[in-house]
């Protein structure tokens, strides 16, 4: 292995008069070779290339066959500069040590392949636009290389490389080889060209470091190859095979769309928010992602767009409060793990697991009493068919039956197998080939229900062990009804802790749980939307109290729980639809209520259950004390396995079948219903019989006086009035004129609903009631001009929106006790009111409560109301103009002589009357200059009787102004 040293006789690499055997030695050794270490040391010159060093030959990322020109490079002490020029470069296992001086890289087209270490450190690399091939390395030694960052890369086939410190790719790389990168630091592809790993390349990072992509292309052969964290921006990221196990980084330093293309299949996603730009990461169809979406920094936004599915066995976390997620839908596919959903709203977009609901088959058996002999089924070994029966025959104990392919496995059976004789050994019955779940068999009739898990679809009868001889004679089998066993789960379950206050929204697609289910109990704020499609739970399904449950229009189905551990559904409100599969147990914790319930399974109940329309199918179950109402049909199947109290409301239909109902059965009257609804009891036979009146109806009692009954309600469902004479309408505002007082009863399906109004229109003093009469109304009631009208506003409703009880003097009571209303309120002329301004609810529009003269408080007391104020002749309130709110319409304050200051100019009102206040003369003129400074016209202003006459010339001008732009202005003194 001889050394060659490089002098400074001329530039020319393969001019031997540049050559040396020793350090600054004679001239003339031959020029340098595959076998040879080169040193260019401080007696070396210029030196250029003038043709290729060693061949380069590259099949597929495969370098193997090329040939090394020189086996080393070393350039300790050397000041001159080594010039590839436009030619290749091979060297072998010494590798390149660029101690000192100049190495230029070459222009396009020029290749480096390196067999060996190469470290830069202390010289000077220009790696212009040529390409680094590093070939070589093993596993347990790979090749290292220091401070020599590549124009173009490639690590060959083969190779495994571990540099020391970052590594920075100006242009392309491309790795065939293993690439592991040290602790904390990174890889860069540090412009806009791509990142390729082929086939059996991998790139591996740790700590902090990642691979950075920055704004290129990155395309993965095989996603489990490249480990750390993937860090990209606006580009294009493509894995051809399996899933990616570095982490994903979109970060939006650029500002843009990183598109995942179709089929790429990702682990961990974190959304790193470091810059104010705003990153879109689109998913192009086809797409999973296997680990947790989370995001990391402030800056800037960033969202996600398409179908992504959440797959793979492993838990997985979605937590991104800053994600907009607004074109992000999800599908889920996991055959285990859960999805835990911390932050960020979460849309289905499409069906999540399948859902396979058996219905009632008729026997699946072909030829089930032999009649025709063999046909239809399958033999296996000794066991004979003949006409009118089957012998299950085995002479030595060899396996032997007979079976016919018509399970699914997953559903549930009702089976009859009659055994005229068992002369030899035992037989037995398999659903799905499956031994665990067998059903023996012995001579006489056979029946049971039982559920396919095996293998395969046979439905097989079978010797058991040893020596067997049996004759049977007939095999029915059933497909159960209300089985969902065979449904498909799309993950064990869903979590939702307890900082989540978004939506999680299933858009109208069904949702299979496993045995996790859905475990939201202590999500308070967030919103569940389950829209319209089926959710079938083989866990509990529970909600917090205070999270906001929508069913929508979905069937909620259990299917799973066993005796001693039923499945909970521990969630308040109401429910469409509820079905409990065959074989499943179920345990109601709060009170519900369901308009249809189907039962196949077994239900217990800790609180008492509301359905409208409900059915028990024989198989079903249920016991205890809580009992359950009924307001449409409910039908029992088999009343002996009904053990709970019924009550049946007025126009509902019990419906059993067979069997005596155990329990107490009560027939209530009333409940959404005008009175006299008919109870229909269809071959029910009960041991207990109960009346009941006390179960009172949604109804509005309307105490009248003789004349016109003048009351309407507006968006209701299904009113309903009753009047004295016995006579009805459905209208709503039927305008009755009573020929003597009573009682009118109006009835409607939901008074609590959002929308609902009720107005007296022209009853006036017809009107007897009390407000304690009212119905549970939550928006808008008007009682104008009702002066017989008692009561206190205690015993007001709910309302949210608007109050009006103009007139009504007899009405007592303090502000304190007013709904929460948030429109409107008008207690004009209700003298016996109380209360202070504090007291008021948080109005935002209009507050009129005229001669309210004992209530009390400041005006800085009052809500934020943005229209309308009228407190005339409140002459108990204090306080400033200048703390009221924004009002843009009318202010009135005439004779609330206690209030004084200046009406600031963030009052717009264009109706003001400050009659007999408390202002003084400067406090009137500073008003109306701040009034005329708004620019508004034809207005009103009064502050005539008992107030000051104004002389301030600007304030007199201000009037003018006023005048002249259509304002009515009536001061004191005639100004």
């Amino acid at each position: 292995m001889p050394d060659r040293y490089a002098l400074s006789v001329n530039t020319d690499w393969f001019d031997t008069a540049n050559w040396s055997a020793s350090d600054g030695g004679a001239a003339g050794a031959s020029v340098p070779t595959d076998a040879d270490d080169v040193y260019l040391t401080a007696n070396s010159g210029n030196i250029t290339l003038t043709g290729n060093v060693g061949t380069v030959s590259n099949t597929g990322g495969d370098y193997s066959a090329s040939c090394c020109g020189v086996l080393s490079i070393n350039t300790t002490g050397y000041t001159a500069l080594f010039d590839l020029d436009t030619f290749d470069l091979v060297i072998g296992s010494g590798g390149l040590t660029l101690a000192a001086g100049t190495m230029n890289g070459g222009t396009a087209g020029t290749v480096i392949v390196c067999r060996g270490d190469i470290n830069g450190t202390g010289g000077t690399w220009n790696d212009e636009t040529s390409t680094l091939v590093i070939d070589g390395g093993t596993v347990g030694t790979p090749l290292v290389i220091t401070a020599f960052d590549p124009y173009k890369f490639v690590l060959s086939e083969g190779s495994y490389l571990a540099p020391v410190g970052a590594l920075s790719i100006a242009s392309t790389a491309s790795i065939y080889g293993s690439l592991v990168m040290a602790i904390n630091q990174s890889m860069t592809m540090a412009s806009n060209v791509g990142l390729t790993v082929y086939t059996n390349g991998s790139i591996a990072t740790s700590g902090t470091g990642i691979i950075n992509g920055f704004i290129g292309d990155v395309t993965i052969a095989d996603g489990t190859s490249v480990t750390g964290i993937l860090e990209m921006r606006n580009t294009i990221l493509t894995v051809t095979s399996g899933v990616l196990a570095a982490t994903l980084q979109p970060r939006n330093q650029t500002a843009g769309t990183l598109t995942i293309t179709a089929g790429s299949k990702l682990s961990d996603i974190n959304c790193s928010f470091t810059a104010a730009n705003a990153l879109a990461v689109s998913f192009s169809g086809s797409n999973e992602i296997h680990g947790d979406i989370t995001e990391s920094g402030s800056t800037g936004t960033m969202s996600m767009l398409g179908l992504p599915v959440l797959a793979g066995l492993l838990d997985q976390d979605i937590d991104v409060p800053q994600l907009d997620v607004s074109g992000l839908t999800y599908g889920i596919d996991k055959a285990a793990g859960t999805v835990t959903l911390e932050n960020g709203d979460f849309v289905l977009g499409e069906d999540a697991g399948t859902v396979v609901a058996s219905v009632a088959s008729g026997d699946l058996i072909t030829n089930g009493d032999f009649a025709l002999g063999d046909t239809g089924w399958y033999i296996a070994d000794e066991s004979t068919i003949s006409v009118g029966s089957a012998r299950i025959y085995t002479s030595d104990g060899t396996f032997s039956g007979i079976y016919q392919d018509v399970l699914t496995i997953g559903k549930t059976y009702r089976v009859r197998i009659v055994v005229d004789s068992v002369t030899t050994g035992s037989i037995r019955f398999l659903p799905g080939s499956s031994a665990s779940s067998d059903q023996a068999l012995s001579v006489g009739s056979n029946d049971f229900t039982i559920t396919a898990d095996g293998v395969n679809g046979r439905a097989y009868i079978s010797r058991v062990s040893g020596a067997t001889d049996a004759q049977i004679s007939s095999v029915i089998v059933e497909e159960l009804p209300g089985g969902y066993g065979a449904s498909t789960q799309a993950c064990d379950g869903i979590i939702v802790p307890v900082d989540n206050t978004d939506e999680i929204d299933l858009n109208g697609f069904d949702l299979v749980l496993g045995s996790d289910g859905l475990d939201a109990s202590a999500a308070s704020g967030v919103t569940i939307s389950m829209g319209s499609g089926d959710v079938v739970s083989r866990g509990d399904f529970l909600v917090h109290a205070s999270a906001t449950l929508d069913d929508g229009t979905s069937t909620l189905v259990f299917d799973g729980g066993t005796v001693g551990t039923p499945l909970e559904l521990d969630a308040a409100g109401s429910f469409v639809a509820c079905t409990i599969s065959v074989g499943s147990y179920v345990n109601y914790a709060q009170a519900n209520n369901i308009t249809t319930l189907i039962v196949y399974g077994d239900v217990t109940q800790d609180a008492a259950l509301t359905i409208v329309d409900g059915t028990y199918y024989s198989g079903s179950s249920t016991s205890g004390v809580e009992a359950i109402t009924s307001s449409g049909t409910l039908t029992i199947e088999d009343a002996d396995t009904f053990v709970r109290p019924v009550t049946m409301l007025s126009g509902s239909t019990l419906d059993t079948t067979t069997g005596t109902l155990d329990s107490s059965l009560t027939v209530a009257n009333g409940y959404n219903t005008p009175p006299g609804g008919t109870t229909t009891l269809d071959g029910v036979r009960m041991t207990d019989l109960v009346f009941s009146y006390d179960n009172e109806s949604p109804v509005f009692p309307i105490q009248m006086d003789a004349g016109l009954m003048d009351f309407s309600i507006t968006n209701a469902s299904n009113p309903f009035w009753i009047f004295p004479d016995g006579t009805t309408s459905t209208a709503d505002r039927p305008a009755k004129t009573l020929a003597s007082a009573g009682t009118v009863y109006l009835f409607c399906d939901d008074f609590t609903k959002s929308d609902i109004q009720i107005n007296d229109n022209e009853t006036n003093a017809e009107y007897l009631g009390d407000l304690s009469d009212l119905p549970a109304l939550t928006y808008y009631l008007d009682l104008y001009n009702c002066s017989l009208v008692t009561g206190s506003l205690a015993d007001l409703p709910a309302l949210t929106y608007y109050l009006r009880l103009h007139n009504c003097t007899n009405v007592t009571g303090s502000l304190a006790d007013l709904p929460a209303l948030t429109y409107y309120l008008r207690l004009t002329n209700c003298t016996n009111v109380t209360g202070s301004l504090a007291d008021l609810p948080a109005l935002t529009y209009y507050l009129r409560l005229d001669n309210c003269t004992n209530v009390t408080g400041d005006l800085a007391d009052l809500p934020a109301l943005t229209y309308y104020l009228s407190l005339t002749a409140c002459t108990n309130v204090t306080g400033s103009l200048a703390d009221l709110p924004a009002l843009t319409y009318s202010l009135r304050l005439t004779n609330c002589t206690l209030v004084t200051g200046i009406l600031p100019a963030t009052v717009t009102a264009t109706n003001i009357y400050l009659n007999s206040t408390g202002l003084s003369k400067t406090d009137l003129e500073q008003s109306i200059i701040n009034i005329e400074s708004n620019g508004s016209s034809n207005g009103t202003f009064e502050a005539d009787t008992g107030m000051p006459t104004i002389d301030n010339a600007t304030a007199i001008a201000a009037v003018a102004s006023l005048r002249g732009r259509g304002w009515t202005v009536t001061l004191a003194g005639g100004v």
